[in-house]
């Protein structure tokens, strides 16, 4: 009985430490203004900014054009490949799904919960629960419903963001479980 109940643990601890995921908030960068300050004087100023702020809103919108229902199929098949890395218990073929920096701030955490889904053979499935959403900042936001193969375990629920990298889908955040 105990023996079951430590095992229940584990899982619990398995299954909520593969979901969860620390947030890290970007570093903030300042944009360069589009008009000095002493370039011209205030009665012309309004002239002046207002084709720069039309010139700041048109580019994304064509940058969100830009995102395709064969990228969001892209970025599906990275996470169904990440997940497949899982529960293959292995960590390089799950890093590769991950943009570098991200994968580099979670392998350790990655191959811990790796090492504890092997003990137990515990293997997780994934199911898109809501459609692909782009983010203004040309990301794919996936929400995913994972299961764990234990039946007592509840579904847990994460958010994955993937960014374009050197031309390939890449998992650059997540949060949830």
């Amino acid at each position: 009985m105990r023996l079951t109940l430590a095992c229940l643990l584990v899982l619990a601890l398995i299954a909520g430490a593969a979901c969860t995921q620390v947030a890290e908030t970007p570093p903030e960068t300042s944009l360069p203004t589009t008009t000095p300050a002493t370039q011209a004087p205030p009665t012309t100023q309004p002239a002046t900014t207002a084709p720069a702020q039309a010139e700041e809103t048109t580019p994304p919108a064509a940058t969100e054009e830009a995102i395709t229902p064969e990228d969001i199929e892209a970025a599906r098949q990275v996470v169904s490949a990440y997940f497949d890395a899982l529960n293959s218990y292995d960590l390089e073929g799950a890093l590769a799904c991950m943009e570098e920096s991200w994968g580099n701030e979670q392998e350790p955490s990655l191959a811990s919960e790796i090492d504890q889904m092997k003990s137990f053979g515990v293997t997780l499935s994934a199911e898109e629960e809501a459609e692909p959403t782009v983010a203004a900042d040309d990301r794919i936001e996936l929400s995913i419903k994972i299961d764990v193969s234990m039946a007592f375990q509840p579904a847990r629920h994460a958010v994955y963001q993937l960014a374009k990298v050197e031309g390939e889908w890449k998992i650059c955040y997540s949060e949830g479980g």
